[in-house]
């Protein structure tokens, strides 16, 4: 089953994280604790799947949430030179409900982003902007392929200037903040720099918007989901 909604239509899958984010800001956090259990349940590592991905991947997002809730839940007051740390229980309740709700969010949108091929999501993203005036489709649906490609590019630049860092600064490191401060300078020169080759590249290929797309269709789970979420949406609006 888990397997099959990883092939559910795009259209569908961001109609689910629509509902999700609704669903999430409506239900109490008992309720939200068991929608973020079942997006685990769904994420869960299964040898069928198209997408291979580790649980450790998901520990930035979680160290994130970690400090949301901990910025959200802790009540420090400062008196003089003296300052206490207090958890309302109001607060604490409050910082889980908001993570909870991001982690919901967060999570169906990494499941779309691993089971979605790019040339679908382009698709979905046109269908979707097609009817709205004064907007190209095309030309949107084309920066957001080039965002996808381009982030790992960046992720790579990032780790190689890091390296160079550490091996140049061995022995005499500087301050923090002028690490931090060299670091961004290179990471912007060195995106400036792939993004021309890059679009050197495009133009070299005589790239252009104008081309076949995939084409979209509905299946039997896709009309099957596309009921349990326009039934679920209105009942959890008025149980809750």
């Amino acid at each position: 089953m888990v397997v099959a909604l990883d092939r559910l239509d795009p259209r569908i899958k961001w109609l689910v994280l629509i509902a999700v984010g609704l669903i999430g800001s409506w239900i109490a956090l008992p309720g939200l604790v068991a929608l973020v259990a079942l997006i685990l349940w769904m994420l869960r590592p299964h040898p069928a799947r198209s997408f291979r991905y580790s649980p450790k991947t998901l520990l930035p997002f979680c160290l994130v949430l970690t400090g949301l809730f901990l910025v959200r839940s802790i009540d420090l007051q400062i008196g003089g030179r003296d300052f206490r740390l207090h958890l309302p229980p109001e607060h604490v309740r409050d910082g889980l409900r908001i993570c909870l709700r991001l982690a919901a969010v967060g999570l169906t949108g990494a499941w779309i982003a691993l089971s979605t091929p790019l040339n679908q999501l382009k698709a979905a993203v046109e269908w979707a902007l097609r009817p709205i005036p004064f907007i190209d489709e095309r030309t949107v649906s084309t920066l957001l392929g080039l965002m996808v490609r381009f982030i790992p590019e960046i992720w790579v630049l990032a780790n190689d200037t890091l390296q160079a860092q550490a091996a140049r600064f061995m022995g005499h490191p500087p301050s923090l903040l002028s690490r931090i401060r060299i670091f961004v300078l290179i990471l912007i020169r060195k995106t400036i720099l792939t993004a021309d080759k890059l679009s050197d590249a495009m133009a070299a290929r005589c790239f252009s918007e104008v081309r076949t797309g995939f084409e979209l269709h509905l299946k039997r789970l896709d009309y099957i989901m596309l009921l349990l979420v326009l039934t679920t949406l209105p009942l959890t609006f008025f149980l809750c």
